[in-house]
């Protein structure tokens, strides 16, 4: 019977935070902006096409 070699474990370095400069969260904040914007403007759309469907069965049930 063979003892089996135990595995050292792997120390994780941890990663440095670099300082936000100014740059860097305008850009984050605009990036955010434009995702909220994103979203927002799929939701509407969505919205639109459902109301549009509901709309378009109503024409072709009177029809």
């Amino acid at each position: 019977k063979k003892k089996k070699k135990k595995k050292k474990k792997k120390k994780k370095k941890k990663k440095k935070k670099k300082k936000q400069t100014e740059k860097d969260t305008l850009y984050q904040s605009k990036k955010l902006e434009m995702s909220i914007e994103r979203i927002y403007r799929k939701k509407l759309k969505m919205r639109f096409e459902r109301i549009w469907r509901s709309v378009a069965a109503w024409l072709l049930l009177l029809f």
